[in-house]
């Protein structure tokens, strides 16, 4: 079945076109329906095309290999969770989703800055319900919105779908203050937390079970892992998340989709150099 656009009700017509799509999956046998996907949405800590440079999503991929369950990276380079948005491409992800699909959102890298700088990619700070006029990179009036109130619109729209939505905290650059790395637990790590509490969705910390993990093989080792700059890691530190990650998520029980990852852990030096973590459990909010 097909709607055609009517200006000013967008929400609903989607709303009716995933009550319809629910509809003919209660009626279509299961089987056809029986390899969920994995939607990854970020920025290029998630998927990067620069040479030297890897996205944490690309080697998460070879954990959803066993065929259980499929992966389809739709993060993009230089995004923030306000430019996801409004350039259509959390639109997209929207179309693709079925019921029992998993949505992985990381932004936060590419929020700050100015309202009205060149690439248009700010949004407010915080996770409140404040908004302030701007314009877009083409010049036409926008109303923008938290970094919070991003992450709770793409999270309601997942679940209203049926699928599994799960926030991530944004991964830690390399940069250093006596001895530690520095995290993100005043600002952006704090609230997607926050929107998750608000949205009623799981919020998985990634910025301090990655940062726990830095400070543990030392900053000189840390340095290793990234190319060219203090946020973008190389296809070596792209293996590291994504192994420390999918290590975390299998002991996240109460997350039931983890239960199709594969169980089979990549070995690399680093991670065998690493004291053991903490349980993913403790990196966890659940709503």
């Amino acid at each position: 079945m097909d709607f055609a656009y009517i200006p000013g009700t967008a929400t609903s017509v989607r709303t009716i076109r995933q009550r319809h799509e629910k509809q003919l999956m209660a009626i279509i046998p299961r089987s056809i329906h029986s390899t969920p996907t994995i939607f990854l949405c970020g920025d290029s800590t998630m998927k990067n095309g620069t040479r030297g440079q890897q996205g944490w999503g690309e080697p998460f991929a070879k954990h959803v290999s066993g065929g259980k369950i499929a992966i389809d990276n739709r993060a993009r380079s230089g995004r923030s969770s306000r430019t996801f948005v409004t350039e259509g491409l959390w639109d997209n992800v929207i179309k693709s989703i079925r019921a029992g699909d998993i949505v992985l959102l990381q932004f936060g890298h590419n929020d700050g800055g100015g309202l009205n700088d060149p690439r248009r990619h700010a949004s407010l700070k915080g996770s409140g319900d404040d908004s302030a006029g701007s314009t877009d990179a083409m010049g036409r009036a926008e109303t923008v919105l938290t970094y919070g109130a991003y992450l709770r619109r793409m999270s309601r729209e997942a679940v209203e779908c049926g699928a599994n939505l799960l926030l991530l905290t944004p991964v830690p650059r390399n940069r250093w203050a006596c001895g530690k790395v520095l995290r993100s637990n005043s600002d952006y790590a704090l609230w997607t937390r926050e929107a998750g509490q608000r949205a009623r969705v799981p919020v998985f910390d990634l910025n301090n079970l990655v940062a726990d993990a830095y400070d543990a093989i030392g900053e000189q080792r840390v340095a290793e892992l990234f190319h060219g700059d203090w946020t973008h890691t190389s296809p070596y530190g792209a293996a590291f998340t994504a192994n420390i990650l999918h290590r975390a998520l299998l002991t996240c029980k109460d997350l039931h989709w983890t239960s199709l990852l594969d169980t089979v852990q990549e070995a690399t030096e680093t991670l065998r150099n690493i004291p053991d973590l903490k349980p993913g459990t403790t990196y966890l909010s659940l709503p």
